[in-house]
């Protein structure tokens, strides 16, 4: 027999269960929590009060989950001193529980599972891999400690307020998540297995909150150390707040916010405000924070700016500038990333290793959903394939992964309407687009292919036409000789013709021939003369002067030659004889255009070498 009612030990109050797998229950009259037992329930401590954390997840409301309806039973408020955060014990209608966690804007569900034999919790490292079994392999993301702080409602699990928990979270395929409760002793107790949703998909029901985006609540509050007003755009989430009057850095405690240390102002950059709200691929997003990091490489410091962005769904992103280059960064799993050497492997996808060093936190404006002091350190790696970035940073106690891809400054501009455009870039850029990169393979296809079909060409004009002797005739010498000839053809595109005459006294000038050749369908007249002295062109006729002249393309078509001869001899005597010949191809125009063709991709190739060189040179592996 089980326990549905009792009186709540610490003040009387009537206390309905409405799971019966429930263990713990928290008095809605006074906080006291209490464990159910077959027959009366056990006080085991005051509840404190439940951090005012904003959600669109509420006690008792329904939602339906892959077709599965649950209901929301209990909360269990943790925080692991970087700020709290919820986890709602669900009941499907089926009668199985599963645990729905709220991380930055993420929705975890998840599951127990069974597994064998696992590391202990001094044995996991951020970042390395894990085998569960049947569930495969999945990668640990973070590992640590975190306090139970508050409860409410109905939870199938023993949990005590002020219980220390140890835990760490996993990254699994298709966006999976996990995580290993380890109690708080070394062995872990129970496995959780499930994955990341959008508020979508889980269909809450009650307050219309999933018809619309998460609320951001703000407020204003005055610097202790100033007295300056500051304006918190999203004040249930901040936990630190860097002051934009005089460099303080506060935190709250029990809704007052006090000075932790005094670091340097931020100087203004040209960039979005804070407050400021834009548009970025169909997404809203609000400026929560700017923070100034740096990383020393060579004796020189190397800083950058980063914008906290909150998208309407809660989740968070960033914008960065480094020297005027912008990226605009996204979480992702660590089980999408294998390292291969040096280099990381996102994917498919190879991303060679760029830098690496120390990223230390500088100047911070604005508030920050985590706890933050200046001069945090994290080791980082970035790792590139331009236009994107994928950059590691580790702790002892976690591993983030976050991907970064290149935007120009004209889409910032557009994305908060900014009226004057942000800072331009002054050096080569870690990511920034090679401008010939992306299109080099589509120049070298046309050159390529344009090549081919010039060879072609020439290969199937010489198939088409033959060279050598269309015309040969001879005709006596007379001092104003008048001569029409056979009809004789062209074939092909165009030819290139040279008319040869020999006769005597060319070689001393006495002699001269003027003709035409006419095109018989068209009526195209193409004139040529002919007096200068050359080498004799008809085999048997050394003896006689000769001369040439070459015609230009001619069309293909019927053709006469008319000519007309003038000797300056007294007494003309002789034969004269005439030729006509289409000449072969000159091949060298195609290989000039084949030659100015290929050059264009050589060029560009030779351009994004150079790029990429000067691009390197800021790397770790520069020379």
């Amino acid at each position: 027999m089980s326990l549905k009612s009792a009186m709540c030990p610490g003040c009387g109050a009537q206390i309905r269960f409405e799971s019966m797998a429930s263990l713990v229950v928290v008095c809605e009259s006074c906080r006291f929590a209490s464990y159910r037992r077959d027959l009366d329930l056990e006080k085991i401590g005051k509840v404190g009060e439940i951090a005012p954390i904003d959600s669109p997840i509420e006690l008792r409301m329904r939602g339906v989950l892959g077709g599965r309806r649950f209901s929301v039973k209990g909360l269990v408020q943790l925080d692991h001193g970087r700020g709290p955060w919820n986890e709602w014990s669900i009941e499907f209608d089926d009668g199985t529980r599963a645990w729905l966690a709220e991380a930055q804007g993420q929705y975890l569900v998840t599951r127990e599972q069974r597994s064998g034999e696992l590391p202990t919790y001094e044995q996991l490292k951020a970042g390395e891999r894990i085998d569960l079994g049947a569930a495969g392999e999945w990668v640990i993301a973070e590992r640590g400690t975190g306090r139970v702080v508050a409860l409410a409602g109905e939870l199938a699990a023993d949990i005590r307020p002020g219980q220390t928990v140890r835990y760490a979270d996993l990254g699994g395929p298709d966006d999976g998540f996990g995580t290993l409760d380890f109690g708080e002793g070394s062995v872990v107790r129970t496995v959780y297995l499930g994955r990341r949703h959008g508020l979508a998909e889980l269909g809450l029901e009650g307050g219309g909150k999933q018809d619309r985006a998460v609320r951001i609540q703000a407020m204003r509050v005055s610097c202790p150390k100033c007295a300056g007003a500051i304006e918190l755009f999203d004040a249930s989430q901040a936990k630190h707040v860097g002051c934009p009057y005089c460099g303080a850095l506060l935190a709250r405690e029990h809704q007052i916010w006090k000075v932790l240390e005094v670091g340097e102002l931020m100087k203004s950059a040209r960039g979005p405000s804070i407050g400021m709200r834009g548009s970025l691929d169909g997404q809203q997003y609000l400026v929560l924070a700017r923070l100034e990091r740096s990383i020393r490489a060579e004796g020189q410091r190397w800083p950058w700016d980063e914008w906290l962005l909150r998208r309407e769904d809660g989740e968070y992103r960033w914008l960065v500038c480094s020297d005027g280059h912008w990226s605009f960064v996204e979480p992702v799993s660590a089980f999408h990333v294998k390292p291969r050497g040096s280099n990381l492997q996102y994917k498919g996808e190879l991303f060679r290793h760029f830098s690496g060093g120390t990223a230390r936190v500088d100047r911070v404006v604005g508030e920050l959903y985590w706890e933050v002091r200046l001069g945090d350190e994290v080791e980082c790696a970035d790792h590139i394939a331009p236009p994107r970035m994928l950059s590691v940073e580790r702790t002892s106690e976690e591993t983030t992964l976050s991907l970064a891809r290149y935007r120009q400054p004209e889409e910032v501009q557009r994305m908060f309407g900014l009226e004057k455009m942000p800072r331009k870039a002054t050096s080569r850029g870690m990511i920034e687009p090679n401008p010939v990169r992306g299109q080099l393979s589509r120049f070298w296809k046309t050159a390529l292919l344009m090549s081919g079909l010039i060879l072609l060409s020439l290969v199937l004009a010489g198939a088409m036409r033959r060279s050598g002797e269309v015309l040969r005739a001879e005709l006596p010498l007379e001092a104003e000789g008048a001569f029409v000839s056979d009809e004789f053809g062209l074939s092909g595109w165009r030819s290139k013709v040279s008319i040869g005459i020999s006769a005597p006294g060319m070689e001393k000038g006495h002699f001269r021939a003027e003709g035409q050749l006419v095109e018989q369908v068209s009526g195209t007249v193409h004139p040529f003369a002919i007096q200068t002295q050359g080498t004799p062109l008809i085999e048997g006729a050394e003896e006689l002067g000769g001369s040439a002249v070459k015609l230009g393309s001619l069309p293909a078509g019927r053709y006469r030659m008319k000519l007309a001869l003038h000797s300056s001899l007294s007494a003309p005597q002789g034969r004269v004889f005439i030729v006509v010949n289409r000449e072969s191809n000159n091949p060298g125009f195609a290989f000039a255009m084949i030659l100015i063709l290929l050059a264009i991709p050589v060029l560009l190739s030779i351009f994004g070498a150079v790029f990429e060189g000067q691009r390197w040179q800021m790397s770790d592996h520069a020379s």
